[in-house]
């Protein structure tokens, strides 16, 4: 790195800085590393200023002598004569830092010292305009004596709505150099010839770093200018202004920001690095998807693989081969929520290679149905990789950038998000049964979509179901597989699912509930020919189904097969029981219809169970009322009813959720209105002691609010 810092004692001074920055922020965070400054430069001499990272740190003035004569005979090949260091100021004595004087003689082979550069720009006679300052420094911005915002770059203020007038110690904080006290305009002044890295938070996700330098400048000539998305406010004094970029560290960090490219100056490297690091993770990515590998829950690698299938399917209807899965490997975007594997299938089934998998083959007979039929033979089609939900949607929600701190409840959620919702997880427990569960649920699920953790509660919620029940699919176990009971976990997804899709199945349900009334079945066939046609009808909704509920169902899917489960039991639980089931029973409770269904209620609960146990492959138990209807229970109508699934699963949705609240206050109100209002006895009852998770959370809240 010497090499490249200049060929002079002075230039190798001023740069080694900008190193131990580098190396700060890219290898160790923890470094606290020196500061070193030049005044009073000559061709022959200058002074060195050393201020140590720490001020604990004290006794190192010989070192720092012994670092410049290193260089000068070391890397510049001076001879030892040509170099004399003396120190001026000990701190050791009580100066604030320590000070040498540097003085050399001229030697062969020497390069001259660039005064001009080091010391003037006197020599120069063209200069900025304010919107030729924006074009090539976007994201700079200027301060006046008092630390006030005077004129911000549009890029800057577009991505973290910075206003002028506001205080930039409201705004900003300072990473380096950490030599540096509080800011103040005195500190810049001082530090001109520095790199300067300066950190604003965004949200409670991520922060935006901006790296770059001071320069001093005067006003404008003219009183005020105003450009297109860049305001300038004259002030009677000079200023500093800071010019630099940001330090983006992902495209999907970019785009988080609410940024593109086109706000970056034409010259920005930034831009090729970025590009840079997508061809990387692009080539990782295909390497990874050769080989398949499996996971933990704690697994926090940030490589991407898919899952790697193969088996051999019968020709013949009348056999069916068992095959075994893989696990696959899928990792969650703390702040997108975007998956990075391809799709773990529907089933567990695998397809040799050159055929192209299906999912409609997934689920094995029960060892205990009396089903006579096979189950049904794979079906060719196409399933692709699982859409990030952060590319389809249009618009990048986030919290807006306060100066003012967020919500202690937010911080509380955030704070348990990162302990699997342990507390989260508590008071729905708490509320198990009491009609303030459901609500609450609905705001939870919109305050994680805010915060940019909604996949990562999804995820949780089926760690909860899924860790709880047996593998097995039995019939007499099936009661018990995973979101059959009415567990927390099942809540959560069958609240979340309904409050979704009701927008998009309700003229669907509805036709179904008006062709149940006016034509009520007479016979097992006439009841069916509805199923069927619902099911038919259910297949044209997929195009409107919110992108959140389909990444639920996938997240559901991808879990349930990392720990070698049946997909096709955890599937239809969420999908016919969890989510239709309660919306055909009671079609008037979610706004489908408002006519008086308690005749028909018998029958709208036989078409929600026949597709139920169609979809699981169970025949009704013989000698039962609904022994009659065993006749549907067949493979090529459980093959529909996979089709449909698969199709779900597969679609490239980009249906916003009308069921999420995009108000952060209005959502905090709510849930603090729940939490520690109305179910607050619930919670926290006087006759047990709440767990310490909760006592934790509970108190965090309590104790700012």
């Amino acid at each position: 790195m010497l090499d490249v810092s200049g060929n002079s004692i002075p230039e190798i001074m001023q740069n080694i800085n900008s190193m131990h920055g580098h190396l700060k922020l890219s290898h160790f965070s923890g470094l606290a590393p020196p500061l070193f400054r030049t005044t009073n430069l000559t061709a022959s001499s200058m002074r060195l200023h050393y201020e140590p990272g720490k001020p604990s740190r004290t006794g190192l003035g010989a070192l720092v002598v012994g670092l410049v004569k290193g260089i000068a005979e070391l890397h510049l090949k001076w001879p030892p004569s040509a170099l004399k260091v003396s120190q001026e100021k000990f701190r050791s004595k009580g100066a604030d830092h320590d000070v040498f004087l540097l003085s050399w003689k001229k030697v062969e082979g020497m390069t001259e010292v660039n005064k001009a550069v080091a010391s003037s720009t006197a020599d120069f006679k063209f200069g900025l305009s304010p919107k030729s300052l924006n074009a090539v420094f976007p994201f700079h911005f200027v301060l006046n004596k008092r630390l006030v915002f005077t004129q911000i770059g549009s890029s800057l203020k577009k991505a973290l709505e910075l206003n002028e007038g506001e205080k930039f110690n409201s705004r900003f904080t300072l990473v380096s150099p950490a030599t540096v006290g509080k800011m103040s305009f005195k500190e810049i002044k001082k530090h001109l010839h520095e790199e300067f890295v300066l950190r604003c938070s965004f949200d409670e996700s991520i922060d935006l770093e901006l790296k770059g330098q001071w320069i001093s400048v005067s006003p404008a000539p003219v009183a005020s200018t105003s450009f297109t998305n860049l305001t300038t406010i004259s002030t009677p004094s000079k200023g500093y202004c800071f010019v630099g970029t940001p330090m983006i560290k992902s495209t999907n960090e970019l785009s988080y920001l609410g940024l593109s490219l086109s706000d970056f100056a034409i010259h920005d490297p930034s831009k090729d690095r970025l590009f840079a690091i997508g061809a990387l993770r692009a080539a990782q990515s295909g390497s990874a998807s050769n080989s398949s590998t499996s996971s933990s829950y704690d697994d926090d690698s940030d490589t991407e693989d898919t899952s790697t299938f193969s088996s051999s399917s019968s020709s013949s209807s009348s056999s069916h081969n068992p095959s075994s899965a893989r696990s696959s490997k899928m990792q969650m975007n703390p702040h997108t929520g975007q998956m990075t594997s391809a799709a773990c299938p529907f089933s567990q089934s695998v397809v040799p290679p050159g055929q192209k998998k299906s999912l409609v083959h997934s689920s094995k007979p029960s060892s205990s149905s009396t089903s006579p039929n096979p189950a049904p033979a794979p079906v060719s089609r196409s399933t692709g990789p699982v859409p990030a939900l952060s590319d389809s949607r249009k618009a990048v929600r986030r919290l807006s950038p306060s100066p003012s701190s967020p919500h202690p409840l937010l911080r509380a959620f955030k704070e348990d998000s990162k302990v699997h919702f342990v507390a989260t997880r508590t008071m729905l427990q708490a509320l198990s049964g009491d009609p303030l569960q459901e609500p609450l649920i609905k705001s939870l699920c919109s305050l994680f979509y805010l915060q940019g953790s909604l996949s990562d509660f999804f995820t949780t919620v089926c760690h909860w179901e899924l860790g709880t029940h047996s593998r097995s699919v039995s019939s007499a176990s099936m009661n018990q597989s995973p979101f059959r009971a009415d567990s927390v976990s099942a809540t959560v997804a069958s609240v979340f699912l309904r409050s979704s899709c009701q927008g998009c199945l309700k003229e669907t349900l509805k036709k179904m509930v008006l062709r149940l009334l006016s034509s009520p079945p007479e016979s097992p066939e006439a009841l069916f020919a509805i199923v069927l046609q619902l099911i038919q009808d259910l297949s044209k909704t997929i195009p409107l189904w919110p992108q959140e509920a389909v990444e639920l169902l996938r997240i559901a899917q991808v879990e349930s097969a990392k720990q070698e489960r049946p997909n096709a039991t955890v599937m239809t639980a969420l999908v016919f029981l969890r989510l239709l089931g309660p919306m055909i029973t009671f079609p008037e409770k979610h706004l489908i219809t408002t006519q008086p269904l308690d005749e028909s209620r018998k029958t709208l609960a036989l078409i929600s169970k026949l597709l139920l146990n169609i979809a699981l492959g169970l025949k009704f138990e013989e000698g039962s009322e609904m022994a009659k209807y065993n006749q549907f229970v067949t493979a090529s109508n459980q093959r529909l009813l996979f089709q449909f699934v698969d199709d779900l699963l597969d679609s490239q949705n980009k249906v916003g959720n009308a069921a999420f609240d995009d108000q952060e206050e209005s959502v905090v109100g709510t849930i603090k209105g729940i939490v520690f209002n109305k179910a607050w006895s619930s919670i926290w009852p006087s006759d047990r002691t709440p767990s310490l998770e909760l006592r934790n959370f509970i108190n965090s809240v309590l104790t700012e609010m």
